[in-house]
């Protein structure tokens, strides 16, 4: 059953605006790279990627990944921003 919110076309024409990235324990750092250069040519803008194993967030780009300032992960003139620590204390309290 679609819901409204569903998108009209299964094939998704119009890039995101933002991508998240989590992290499994087997990730190597050439699929990861893949992964960010297919996004990154599908137009999207912003990726972040969250390490939740070594407990660290990151700003992918074409210059690379950046660990972002303060721990925050945001969209500049946007509303959207996480707090990494955050995300990780809500991750340790599920695993404990």
């Amino acid at each position: 059953m679609l819901r409204s919110t569903d998108p009209k076309d299964p094939i998704v024409v119009t890039p995101p605006l933002l991508c998240i990235e989590i992290l499994s324990k087997g990730d190597s750092m050439s699929d990861l790279q893949e992964r960010v250069d297919d996004y990154q040519a599908m137009g999207i803008e912003h990726i972040w990627v969250i390490d939740p194993w070594k407990r660290h967030g990151y700003l992918a780009s074409t210059r690379g990944f950046e660990q972002p300032a303060e721990g925050m992960l945001s969209i500049s003139g946007m509303p959207i921003r996480i707090a990494l620590a955050d995300v990780f204390a809500e991750l340790d309290e599920i695993l404990n």
